[in-house]
């Protein structure tokens, strides 16, 4: 019987505080429209500054979501830090990027 050793590594992705300065117009996503891009970005950056005061709805769920985490998520596509989003889903906790927020309205209790 052989008996080696193995190395394996583990990438885990990490939150930091949002980056204001992203350079958000030049990121090569959806949605190409200037104003559009624009008004996703300021709708994130109100979204960090009170997560606890907003809904959000993503692209795909358009149902007004909990905010769980927001900031620059440091993990899986991007493995560098990127805006994101971390929000309930209806399978538990997803990741989204900022730009996929589609709507965001505030919270209230009930």
């Amino acid at each position: 019987m052989k008996t080696y050793e193995k190395m394996v590594t583990i990438r885990e992705g990490e939150w930091f505080p949002v980056d204001e300065s992203f350079d958000y117009m030049g990121s090569d996503v959806y949605p190409c429209n200037p104003e559009i891009r624009q008004e996703k970005w300021g709708n994130f950056l109100r979204c960090c500054r009170e997560p606890d005061q907003y809904l959000l709805s993503i692209d795909y769920w358009f149902k007004p979501r909990r905010i769980l985490r927001i900031g620059m998520y440091d993990g899986w596509p991007y493995w560098s830090p990127y805006p994101s989003v971390l929000i309930e889903g209806p399978f538990g906790a997803e990741r989204h990027s900022w730009y996929q927020i589609a709507t965001m309205r505030e919270a209230t209790d009930g």
